[in-house]
């Protein structure tokens, strides 16, 4: 956990999610979770750098693992090409309270 107060947690993800990697971020979630005294958890995507099918898989079920605990699970600073993953699938959305646009700019052709 990066830092903890007031019922809310963040947690930095880095590297990258999938396959190898999902199953990791599930203990990591549960961890902080069944920890108790927080309502809500972030999940800081700063330094995520890889998000692959099997990683939004994971995304979306530590979410609802988390609602089914009273526990709120949210992203924050998805950028690049994780940002993009999440948006072009429908659930940067359902995984941010705002979504936040990338800081590149693409250009349509």
């Amino acid at each position: 956990m990066s830092s903890c107060s007031g019922g809310s947690g963040v947690l930095a993800v880095a590297g990258e999610i999938d396959l190898t990697s999902s199953e990791q971020l599930a203990v990591a979630v549960r961890d902080v979770v069944t920890r108790g005294d927080i309502d809500r958890i972030t999940l800081d995507l700063d330094q995520l750098t890889f998000l692959d099918s099997m990683g939004i898989h994971a995304l979306m079920d530590v979410k609802s693992w988390a609602s089914e605990h009273g526990v709120v699970l949210r992203v924050s600073n998805p950028h690049n090409m994780v940002h993009r993953v999440l948006a072009i699938t429908g659930v940067l959305t359902e995984l941010m309270d705002e979504p936040q646009r990338s800081s590149v700019q693409q250009a349509d052709f």
